[in-house]
């Protein structure tokens, strides 16, 4: 968003709710990451 032209400012928060967990992943994600 920051490279358009017309924006002058971004402010950029992360928000972690819910919790994140690997449960949130799909099978294919698991896999591809060894997590099981």
């Amino acid at each position: 968003v920051g490279q358009v032209e017309e924006v002058k400012n971004v402010d950029v928060e992360f928000v972690w709710y819910p919790v994140w967990s690997p449960n949130k992943m799909s099978d294919a994600a698991k896999k591809y990451f060894g997590i099981k």
